[in-house]
């Protein structure tokens, strides 16, 4: 934060311009280089000109009105927010709140800034100069290191962007092949079946032949059964590997910036984690199902032979 104080002996003054306007965000203000003004002084008893002294705290006063003015039209936009929920409306009032401590926080380093400038000494215009002090050099630079690091987290955001959008694109390839390989298999099993029916037809023993078809009957439904069993977890786990990428670049990024909660994410996590869980299980079952029938198969043929 930028502040004035009195000049000591070891202070070195510069003939360079002091800003024209002050901007203030929530955090920290930033000095822009919009209109000079400059304080000037002399070689000779190191006081400040009256008149640029005078303007320069009218700018302050200034500002302080802005600010406050701003506050106000945030406060009248949320009061006039008629179709708002409650919670949104205790989440305008606090972040009011908050904005009504800074800027009171600001007034008060704004009035002492004043107070220091009238208790320098001032003279009349005399030889040109200018000061720049070491807290308006910091200033300076803090508002330069607070504007890259905005820049940073843009980038990041925008890189996260990219990624998700690449994961849903191969999500999409990913169901398509899917798709494709379930038509695929399909045709396999009615293939399979034509010849079952045909080689029965040859010639067996009637009961058994009805046993034997009835039994694939019932292999085939356990393998679609199965197959949409493994479609959908393979479903789950690409959403799971999504969310885990999500908060991957959450916690890459300041939390207090992203304004994203990670408990809600973890949260899911863990239900998509039980679905896992039991679809595995249930696959599992499904298998030892179509291991039991596909033994029994083979034993009517073998017993039918």
């Amino acid at each position: 934060m930028l502040r004035l104080h009195p000049r000591t002996a070891d202070t070195v003054y510069s003939d360079v311009p002091l800003t024209g306007k002050f901007h203030f965000f929530a955090e920290d203000w930033s000095v822009l280089m919009d209109q000079p003004n400059v304080l000037r002084t002399t070689k000779i008893g190191g006081g400040f000109v009256k008149e640029d002294v005078l303007a320069y705290v009218d700018e302050l006063n200034s500002q302080i009105y802005q600010l406050q003015e701003e506050c106000d039209e945030l406060k009248k936009k949320a009061e006039s927010g008629g179709g708002l929920s409650d919670a949104k409306v205790n989440e305008y009032e606090s972040e009011l709140s908050r904005l009504r401590g800074e800027l009171g926080t600001t007034k008060n380093q704004l009035r002492a800034a004043q107070e220091e400038l009238k208790n320098r000494p001032v003279i009349e215009a005399g030889d040109e100069g200018g000061v720049l002090t070491q807290e308006l050099n910091a200033a300076r630079q803090e508002a330069t290191d607070a504007k890259a690091d905005l820049a940073s987290a843009q980038a990041e955001l925008q890189l996260a962007q990219e990624e998700q959008t690449e994961l849903n694109n191969k999500v999409i390839e990913l169901e398509s092949r899917l798709n494709t390989l379930n038509e695929d298999n399909e045709s396999l099993r009615k293939d399979l079946a034509e010849a079952a029916a045909q080689a029965l037809a040859g010639g067996s023993n009637e009961e058994t032949a009805a046993q034997i078809s009835d039994l694939q009957d019932k292999v085939t439904l356990g393998e679609m059964e199965i197959e949409d069993l493994k479609t959908k977890l393979a479903g789950s786990e690409n959403e799971l590997a999504s969310l885990r990428a999500e908060l991957d670049s959450k916690n890459a990024m300041i939390e207090e910036q992203a304004g994203l909660s990670n408990e809600s994410d973890l949260r899911k996590l863990a239900e998509y984690e039980a679905l896992l869980s039991e679809q595995s299980a249930a696959i599992a079952d499904k298998d030892r199902e179509i291991e039991n029938l596909q033994q029994q198969v083979a034993d009517l043929k073998e017993n039918s032979a």
